[in-house]
């Protein structure tokens, strides 16, 4: 079970997701579908210290504001090595079934 950070954007802004990339100093770029350019930040201590940070200076508005909340809420599950019991399984699908609704 691995937590990521994807941000989407349409193709056009790849000079701003370059950027942004640069800025972050962390993640990939992925254009898989022509459309669509996403960046992705995986590294367990990227997230923890790069972008929930990061999030938390600058705090998201609407919707994902909870789905930023949920997504610390299962750092913190990692953090605390509960991903590695049953339980803390569960409760990642639980978290994970109330994160994207909107």
């Amino acid at each position: 079970m691995k937590a990521r950070f994807i941000l989407a954007q349409h193709s056009r802004d790849i000079i701003l997701m370059q950027k942004l990339l640069e800025y972050l100093g962390c993640g990939t770029l992925n254009d898989e579908s022509n459309k669509y350019i996403y960046l992705t930040v995986s590294k367990y201590s990227e997230l923890k210290d790069i972008i929930i940070p990061l999030l938390n200076k600058y705090p998201l508005q609407g919707a994902k504001k909870l789905d930023f909340f949920l997504f610390c809420d299962l750092i913190k599950l990692i953090e605390n090595k509960e991903h590695l019991t049953d339980s803390g399984v569960k409760k990642i699908m639980e978290i994970k079934g109330k994160m994207n609704k909107q």
